[in-house]
């Protein structure tokens, strides 16, 4: 079975993930800066890690070309199902700086409340299963962004599932059909 390297970046970040997720200095120290001076009521700049800039908006915006200094977040915590969405979400691969976005929007929960209520440890969970969706090319549409709703908090574990249901009935498949070729060969 030849994959392709999207694929191979999708393993590759599984097993990245794991290790990192055992390892007991994953969240190393990234300090966390916050803007002092953040609006909630317009678009700007709500904290700062590593170099990067995590802005936090009101308004739905799907057109930010998101470099790597800078992190685009939709908060939609006014509806029946709350939601904050990470566009762009796959560019992030690194657990650590995942964590720490993370902390930045439960601090923002914190001091904004709202029905929202999501664990720092099932938003990860969900963030990587959409990252490895993404590089395996499954529904890229979707999976290209992160949305943090409570009602997918558990919807990922069925998904993944799903995913490893499917991936070991092609596995299955080839596998069968690989045998029959050398069958016909004999």
């Amino acid at each position: 079975m030849k994959l392709k390297n999207k694929q191979k970046k999708a393993i590759l970040l599984l097993y990245t993930y794991i290790i990192m997720l055992l390892s007991p200095k994953v969240n190393a120290a990234r300090k966390i800066t916050y803007n002092k001076e953040y609006n909630i009521t317009s678009d700007s700049l709500y904290a700062s890690f590593n170099e990067k800039n995590v802005y936090i908006e009101k308004n739905e915006n799907n057109n930010h070309n998101t470099c790597s200094k800078n992190i685009y977040i939709y908060d939609n915590r006014n509806k029946d199902n709350p939601n904050m969405t990470i566009y762009n979400s796959y560019k992030i691969t690194n657990i650590v700086d995942m964590l720490k976005l993370l902390q930045i929007l439960t601090a923002y929960e914190s001091e904004y409340p709202s029905e929202w209520n999501r664990s720092i440890n099932s938003m990860l969970i969900e963030w990587i299963v959409h990252n490895i969706c993404y590089y395996l090319e499954f529904e890229q549409n979707r999976t290209k962004e992160v949305d943090l709703d409570n009602a997918e908090e558990i919807k990922y574990l069925n998904f993944i599932k799903t995913l490893v249901e499917t991936c070991q009935t092609n596995i299955n498949n080839e596998v069968i059909q690989s045998n029959n070729k050398k069958l016909i060969k004999k």
